[in-house]
This record gives C-alpha cells, structure tokens and sequence, in this order.
C-alpha cells in the first residue's frame, strides 16, 4: 500500500473518532508540526475487533492513553491535545500534557513493582519553559505512593483521580 493510500485511510478512522494521534512534544509549536505523530485506537476494543495482537503492556499503554484522551475531550485536561516524548537518546515518555502552567509527565508500565529504570526518563526530562513539572508512573501496583519526585499510581485509580 502506497504512503498518500495509507494516509488516506489514517484520515477516514481519524475523522470518523475511530483513532486518535499523539504528536511528538517539542518546546516550540514549529518543531511540533515537524515531529511524526503516533496514533492510538480510541478504544482498546477496537483494536480486539480488529484482530490486532497486542502484548499486555501494549494494550495496558492503549487503554490508560485512550481514556485519559475521552477525559481531555469532557474537559478535564486544559489543552487541545496531548502529545508523545522522544529523547535524542530514543528514550519515550507516553503521555505529555501541556496545560500552561503546569505540564504532567505520564509514563505507563505493565509491572506491579516497579523499579528506577522505570523512572529513568520521567526523571531525566527537564522543562524549558516557567512551568510546574510533575510525573507520573501508572503501573498495577496496589496503592499511591511517591518515589523520587514520581507519583506512582495503581491503574485501577485511573477513573477517580484524571
């Protein structure tokens, strides 16, 4: 299939709320028209109806971003859109949401007990701009706790706390 066919495609499940994109974060509008987007189906059964073959961790990172997306559109997050983080490094923090004045930083693991690899990224990114800068990790571990300037969160909270 040809790149303008796919695109087209792409184009028809955007405009019919099938999928959704992610455009990839950058400090300056113009770069972010440059960056390539990702797409994530609108609802993880759809992508079960379609047959694709998600590892859990895909599915976990399809469902926690397409729900935070259906909250965005009831008016729960302050911004148009949220966006992906691609380091130089190739290193990806999920979710980014730019409200302005506070920007919120979402990295979604499949594991119970997670580590400080996990938090590498979500560490290491560093605001240019005047902003209040918090992270989140969501995984399946039982409760809320902090650990090293990251929230944790249990994805079973997810419904009551965005």
């Amino acid at each position: 299939m040809s790149y303008p066919t796919a695109q087209k495609y792409v184009n028809v499940l955007e405009s019919s709320r099938l999928v959704f994109r992610l455009p990839g974060y950058q400090f300056g509008a113009v770069k972010r028209q440059i960056k390539s987007n990702k797409y994530y189906f609108s609802d993880v059964s759809i992508a079960s109806s379609l047959g694709v073959d998600l590892s859990a961790g895909q599915r976990l990172e399809l469902f926690v971003i397409s729900e935070l997306e259906k909250r965005r559109k009831l008016g729960r997050f302050k911004c148009d859109g949220f966006h992906f983080f691609e380091s130089e490094k190739g290193s990806e923090i999920d979710v980014v949401i730019d409200e302005g004045r506070q920007v919120t930083l979402i990295e979604i693991k499949n594991t119970e007990r997670p580590s400080s690899k996990d938090m590498r990224t979500l560490k290491s990114f560093e605001l240019k701009k005047r902003a209040r800068l918090r992270r989140i990790l969501i995984t399946h571990a039982n409760s809320f706790f902090d650990s090293e300037g990251v929230e944790h969160w249990p994805v079973t909270s997810l419904c009551g706390y965005l």
